[in-house]
């Protein structure tokens, strides 16, 4: 099986107590061939993990913008395949293996359409999923000239 190196970009800023469980979701993933790409502008907070498919980058200033924030992390991606994997992003552990099945060559962005909203008693409903769901092709990126430098609303959560 071709197993292409599957960039996981997270963007985070002071949300440790989320981003830890992202980061466990994100080792949990059967799918072999993937990295992950965590950018901390919070210069009040130094995060430190050690671990071969992680890597995290501490910034001393804060981005002006989401869009430069997104630019900036994209950049250390070496993956074509990016999935936009947020710091407070859980996914069950065969989602990058669904990813890799359904990201064939003719394919440049998936997003998956909907989502599921689970309680105890069961599920509530079943949803859009925003942009957590997207996966795109880091030459797709680079075409339409990355991230708009503007901040998008879906920073201010």
């Amino acid at each position: 099986m071709n197993s292409p190196l599957i960039s996981a970009k997270c963007i985070t800023y002071g949300r440790v107590d989320t981003l830890e469980e992202s980061l466990h979701s994100f080792l949990q993933q059967d799918y072999p061939n993937k990295e992950m790409i965590i950018v901390n502008d919070y210069p009040l907070q130094k995060l430190v993990f050690e671990h071969p498919q992680v890597k995290i980058i501490n910034l001393d200033y804060t981005f002006s913008t989401i869009g430069k924030k997104e630019n900036f992390a994209m950049e250390h991606c070496s993956g074509d395949i990016i999935c936009q994997w947020d710091d407070d992003d859980v996914a069950l552990p065969n989602h990058l293996s669904n990813v890799a099945e359904q990201f064939t060559d003719d394919v440049n962005i998936l997003h998956w359409e909907t989502g599921v909203l689970c309680h105890i008693t069961g599920i509530e409903k079943v949803t859009w999923i925003g942009n957590s769901g997207i996966v795109f092709r880091k030459s797709a990126w680079e075409a339409i000239g990355g991230h708009p430098l503007e901040n998008a609303g879906y920073d201010m959560y």
